[in-house]
């Protein structure tokens, strides 16, 4: 991922940005390459039930012991997110994820496509969100989108603004590997 000099919207938008010192973190002008590989985490090794009334429970239980500075809704629903991006989650949990979004305190859509399915949650964090995740086929996550619905002032964003776009692509077995 190469990061190039930033566009800004209009002049404000720019004077905020430099106001802030955001360039310091952005890494403008850097070159960023990642080779992703298994996260260690603890998800995929948890026990987690597939009954809507007692997942919701186990996921609130868990974000409430993560001590997060986030609210809970928002919380849940990067827990739920974590869940269907963990390789080696069972299909009926994914499913029952993807069912107990809507008591999670958020809307959420689902359209079939060609090749597979879209879960869309809207949730409030710091603004009105919007998080896309596409499934193939074989359920697996193969794009995640997060769109802010509203406008962020404070960051000089405006309304549809796309802040994460990740592109997944199913692991594979393969006879070699050359790395890049």
């Amino acid at each position: 991922m190469s990061v190039g000099e930033p566009e800004f919207f209009d002049a404000e938008a720019e004077a905020a940005y430099r106001t802030g010192s955001l360039s310091i973190f952005d890494g403008v002008g850097e070159v960023f390459v990642n080779d992703f590989t298994a996260e260690a985490t603890d998800l995929g090794a948890r026990s987690w039930p597939t009954e809507p009334a007692a997942l919701i429970a186990a996921m609130r239980a868990y974000v409430s012991g993560q001590g997060s500075s986030i609210a809970e809704d928002a919380a849940v629903v990067e827990l739920a997110a974590d869940l269907l991006r963990v390789s080696t989650a069972p299909p009926e949990l994914r499913a029952a994820v993807i069912r107990i979004l809507d008591r999670a305190g958020v809307d959420v859509a689902e359209r079939a496509e060609a090749e597979g399915v879209v879960v869309s949650i809207r949730y409030v964090d710091q603004v009105l969100t919007l998080l896309e995740l596409e499934f193939d086929a074989d359920a697996n996550l193969i794009l995640e989108r997060v769109t802010w619905l509203d406008e962020f002032p404070l960051a000089g964003t405006p309304a549809g603004a796309i802040l994460q776009e990740s592109v997944y692509t199913p692991a594979q077995v393969v006879d070699s590997y050359d790395r890049p």
